[in-house]
């Protein structure tokens, strides 16, 4: 079944708008004829809303939100406290987010310069 949205009658809220407007019985959804839909039946003529398979899963690319951590990359980095001084800290976090990947770039350049011990 190829439908076309309508989109002429559509309202955008987000959640918790819906739920106030339905509290205040401002909703103007058929309820009783949706809640009489078995859940089965929900999406059933919706090729989208079919459940993925297992080979769909096993392609599925992992979609992280931004900001989100991935997996470390290798050489796993290990957590630790440094006290810095105020200026050193400063100028780090000057340029914004990624202070301290650059602060551990400027350590490993720091060996690169004066050898490994």
């Amino acid at each position: 079944m190829n439908r076309t949205p309508r989109t002429e009658n559509l309202t955008r809220l987000s959640s918790e708008e819906a739920r106030q407007r339905i509290a205040r019985g401002e909703s103007e959804s058929d309820w009783a004829r949706v809640n009489a839909i078995p859940d089965d039946e929900i999406g059933a003529d919706d090729p989208d809303a079919l459940p993925m398979t297992d080979e769909e899963l096993a392609t599925a690319p992992i979609l992280r939100r931004p900001g989100q951590r991935g997996l470390q990359k290798l050489p796993t980095k290990q957590r630790t406290t440094l006290r810095l001084s105020a200026d050193v800290l400063a100028h780090f976090r000057a340029d914004g987010a990624g202070w301290q990947t650059r602060i551990n770039d400027a350590l490993k350049q720091w060996i690169a310069e004066h050898g490994e011990r």
